[in-house]
């Protein structure tokens, strides 16, 4: 039987950043919109592709995967590892787009090639029909608010998720059914707040597969994770209790700062969104008193000296984290960046995104409402 193929003859992967050039047709430019996931972060490669056709990007694992899609319906993926890869993105005389001249990047969801996903989609053909029917009937926003049509939804799904894992589990040793088992733990742990069957998925995850893929640090990470989350769900977690260690080697817990507000600022030098942001955070800092607003960057940069130029740049009201291990953003399950976190006086959660504007407006209503308080 002809397998998926993607081989592995060593359980280290040596190879931790991509070799990948993308083309794009000036034709298309402004109707695709590209990311890459590292088997950790997400990273938008959309504007970046007005200015550059390389992109040497970290690999967590073994692969990462490579989106393109166009609305509403055009979308294709990838695996790139990190040999030299390249592909073209070019009109299809339509409204959406095809790929020619790919070399050395691999798509997982080709049913001709991969013998296990056409096995799965075959298995799973009965639920899925069921699945599409009942979306077909009801709306999104209609389950989200309807308990027993919530409930029904659940059910189909897991029944999806029974017929991964016992196709999946026949393959331990090939890449794709780790790929596509990962995945499905990993979007369990960030939708479903079930114990029982977190625990399940976790037990099957670690138990199908070899070291090979376990021990990879994008698997590390996720396993960490879910056992965050099945922490939380125990209420074993409290952010106000986590030891953080600044980049001079000062220990604190955030339950011991002296600020009323507390807003953490996740960013990256590898990312455009949050090189933009950061002097506008920093202007932030310079409008507060750290007792009123304390910001607290945390890097998430694997080498030091990137975190260091760039935040030396920065004024010096702030408290800087370096998370190259990425166990903060896993506690606080922060999944792409820039993303920032504002905590209240009692160190609970008051806002949580990315969009600059709505945190400038929430500030002035509450860190200044304050202020008028006291005066």
């Amino acid at each position: 039987m002809f397998l998926f193929y993607l081989s592995f003859t060593t359980v280290a992967y040596p190879q931790s950043k991509t070799n990948l050039t993308i083309e794009i047709d000036s034709s298309v430019v402004g109707n695709v919109l590209i990311d890459f996931q590292d088997g950790i972060n997400q990273h938008f490669l959309t504007d970046s592709l007005f200015y550059k056709k390389s992109f040497v990007l970290p690999l967590s694992g073994p692969y990462g995967l490579l989106s393109i899609q166009s609305p509403p319906d055009n979308y294709i993926s990838y695996l790139v590892n990190g040999k030299p890869g390249s592909l073209k993105v070019v009109s299809d005389g339509k409204a959406g787009f095809k790929i020619i001249d790919q070399r050395n990047i691999v798509n997982p969801f080709d049913t001709i090639e991969n013998k296990i996903f056409k096995e799965f989609l075959s298995a799973a053909k009965p639920i899925n029909i069921k699945l599409n029917r009942f979306y077909q009937d009801n709306s999104l926003d209609k389950v989200k608010t309807t308990d027993s049509l919530k409930s029904i939804q659940i059910n189909l799904i897991k029944s999806i998720d029974s017929i991964k894992m016992v196709v999946f589990k026949k393959y331990p040793n090939e890449y794709f059914s780790y790929f596509m088992s990962k995945n499905l733990l990993e979007y369990a742990v960030n939708t479903s707040d079930n114990f029982d069957y977190l625990t399940l998925l976790r037990s099957f995850f670690v138990e199908t597969f070899p070291d090979k893929f376990i021990k990879n640090i994008e698997a590390v990470h996720l396993l960490e994770k879910i056992d965050i989350k099945l922490g939380f769900l125990n209420n074993e977690n409290d952010i106000s209790k986590y030891l953080f260690t600044d980049d001079n080697n000062n220990h604190f817990k955030i339950g011991e700062i002296n600020s009323d507000y507390i807003l953490m600022d996740f960013w990256a030098t590898w990312c455009p969104t949050c090189m933009k942001q950061l002097p506008i955070i920093d202007s932030i800092s310079k409008n507060y008193h750290p007792s009123k607003l304390q910001i607290i960057g945390v890097n998430v940069d694997r080498k030091y000296l990137d975190f260091k130029e760039a935040s030396s740049l920065l004024s010096n009201n702030w408290i800087h984290v370096v998370d190259s291990n990425s166990r903060i953003t896993r506690f606080l399950n922060i999944t792409s960046f820039p993303k920032t976190i504002l905590f209240d006086k009692n160190r609970n959660v008051i806002y949580r995104g990315s969009v600059l504007n709505d945190l400038h407006k929430l500030l002035n209503e509450i860190v200044d409402l304050d202020e008028k308080k006291t005066e």
